[in-house]
């Protein structure tokens, strides 16, 4: 693990899943993605207006991917600010087989009328 750099640091993955190659940022601190993960922060009064990360659907099913992008919607929708940090805060080995949003074919535009809220 190293500590905390500059996003313009390291180089922009412009793939994804990434190529195999030397240290490269997937994310979205600099806005390339237009997300704001893969790894992300926020202030815990957040769950003042949302009381929880938001984990099944209204019918009980259980979030397989895209959680985090309900979640930023939600946090939207209630007119909260969203910011971009532009800084690597942490290391991710990416693995596709393993990534949810690759096994999950259900795209958050369908799955957001059926998120529980709270």
């Amino acid at each position: 693990m190293s500590p905390c750099v500059s996003a313009s640091a390291v180089p922009f993955s412009l793939t994804c899943p990434p190529a195999v190659e030397s240290p490269r940022r997937l994310g979205s601190g600099t806005g390339e993605r237009l997300t704001f993960g893969p790894a992300t922060l926020w202030r815990m009064s957040v769950h003042g207006q949302a009381p929880r990360y938001p984990w099944r659907l209204n019918d009980g099913t259980l979030i397989r991917s895209v959680a985090d992008g309900a979640f930023w919607t939600i946090l939207a929708h209630l007119g909260l600010k969203l910011s971009r940090l532009p800084m690597v805060i942490g290391n991710c080995h990416f693995h596709p087989e393993t990534q949810a949003e690759y096994r999950v074919k259900e795209s958050l535009a369908e799955m957001m009328p059926r998120i529980m809220k709270v």
